[in-house]
Parts: structure tokens; C-alpha cells; sequence
């Protein structure tokens, strides 16, 4: 885009316009977005993870669900994990 100069017809070149789609194209996809739902999937996981039917295969399901790339830190996995083996070794 060429924008003029206040005091003569020159025109700068090096404006940079930057318009909702390239803003889009930027965003990564570890979104904001995303990493709610991580949180709320993580959760629950944790949540689901002391029931003692809970077989291994639902278990590693709920883990896999969301891409690696969704969660910034893999906490709330690691705490479901942690609820899961603890109950999968008491009983």
C-alpha cells in the first residue's frame, strides 16, 4: 500500500497493512480456543480417572483426544495419570 507523505507527493512503501486474514493466518494453532478446551478435556480426564471401571483403553483415548500441539503444558494430563494409576493400583 502507498501512503503519501503529509508535506510532499512521495509515497512510502514500507507500510506494512495488516488486515483481519493475515492476523488469522498468524495465529498458531495452539489457540486460545484450543487450550480452553484442553483445560476442560484435562479436567475431566482427571475427573473420570477414579472410577475404577475405567478401563486402559478409554483412558488413553481421553490422553490422545486433542493434538500435542493443543496443550502449552501437559499438567492436567499428568495429574489425570496420576489419579488413574493411583486408583488402578489400590484395587
Amino acid at each position: 500500500m502507498r501512503v503519501p507523505f503529509r508535506d510532499h507527493q512521495q509515497y512510502n512503501e514500507k507500510v506494512t497493512v495488516l488486515s483481519p486474514r493475515t492476523i488469522v493466518s498468524e495465529v498458531s494453532p495452539s489457540s486460545v480456543p484450543l487450550r480452553k478446551v484442553s483445560k476442560l478435556v484435562d479436567n475431566y480426564t482427571a475427573e473420570v480417572a477414579s472410577e475404577v471401571n475405567l478401563k486402559p483403553e478409554k483412558m488413553k483415548s481421553l490422553a490422545e483426544i486433542l493434538p500435542d500441539y493443543a496443550r502449552s503444558l501437559n499438567n492436567g494430563l499428568y495429574r489425570a495419570l496420576d489419579v488413574y494409576f493411583k486408583v488402578c493400583f489400590l484395587y
